[in-house]
């Protein structure tokens, strides 16, 4: 699959490349090209998306303001999220 995620050549707004991007796949009309896209109307949402895509093998989400322009740098406009693995363990034995 060849997955898409955003057009980084537009000026437009987020959601506007968004649904810019999606009008594309359509006229492509290729069964394996798709789009990264899932809205969420509340923060809370974030988390059932997040199961989904590690549950698809995926390492994380990112999360995007709608109202944002593309930038080519680090943004705060968008936001990486994971979830952290921790585990303690016992030490049981030391060899030099």
């Amino acid at each position: 699959f060849y997955v898409t995620y955003d057009i980084a050549s537009s000026k437009d707004l987020q959601a506007e490349r968004i649904d810019h991007l999606r009008k594309l796949i359509e006229e492509i009309n290729h069964p394996k090209v798709t789009i990264a896209d899932t809205r969420v109307a509340e923060v809370k949402d974030i988390a059932q998306h997040l199961d989904r895509a590690l549950e698809n093998g995926y390492e994380g989400v990112i999360a995007r303001l709608p109202t944002a322009k593309y930038e080519n740098k680090r943004s705060k406009n968008l936001i990486k999220i994971k979830k952290r693995l921790e585990e303690d363990y016992t030490i049981v034995d030391i060899l030099e």
